[in-house]
């Protein structure tokens, strides 16, 4: 089908589809959230909570393989470490194998470095994964007028289709406490 005669008939693709990735607080995203009257001690207690989450990387096989997955890119370079510590934890090896014991340390090292460097704090919930409570997507506007004021639209088919209940959502990176 021509939907239009004559101009370039060639399709661009900017980007592809991947598994989510888990939403992280920055300093930007902290600085905005404090100007908007979220306390300081909310944001002291998810980072504790992460670096306790961080020591326990070594120690408890689900929480290590929560924090990988967490971490999984698509598009990582040859000399990622994710994605053959996530296949070897999911295999089952030994926790005390050397190399898997060295890639956990470099996990945390790395995870640790994160924090101290970028303030990237993982957002979760109380009983849910990092990736069940978060997440990078890409917005479209709805031109229809469809949505309400305040509503959003999220279809994750992987996490069964339509998502319902409230949401935050930021444009990253932002600059500007009005989000502009």
């Amino acid at each position: 089908m021509v939907k239009y005669k004559g101009g370039p008939q060639i399709l661009e693709v900017h980007d592809v589809s991947r598994p989510l990735k888990a939403g992280r607080l920055n300093k930007q995203f902290i600085v905005l959230l404090l100007t908007r009257g979220i306390p300081l001690t909310v944001f002291e207690e998810l980072l504790q909570m992460q670096l306790d989450e961080i020591e326990k990387i070594t120690i408890h096989r689900e929480k290590a393989i929560e924090s990988v997955k967490g971490e999984l890119d698509a598009e990582a370079s040859a000399i990622d470490f994710g994605q053959p510590l996530y296949e070897m934890l999911l295999a089952g090896h030994d926790m005390n194998e050397p190399y898997l014991a060295t890639l956990l340390r470099r996990f945390q090292n790395t995870s640790r470095e994160a924090l101290r460097t970028k303030l990237h704090i993982p957002v979760k919930d109380k009983g849910l994964t990092i990736l069940q409570a978060s997440g990078y997507l890409f917005g479209v506007v709805d031109y229809r007028g469809v949505l309400e004021e305040g509503e959003v639209y999220i279809n994750l088919p992987a996490k069964g289709g339509a998502q319902v209940g409230p949401v935050a959502v930021m444009k990253n990176p932002v600059h500007d406490p009005d989000g502009k």
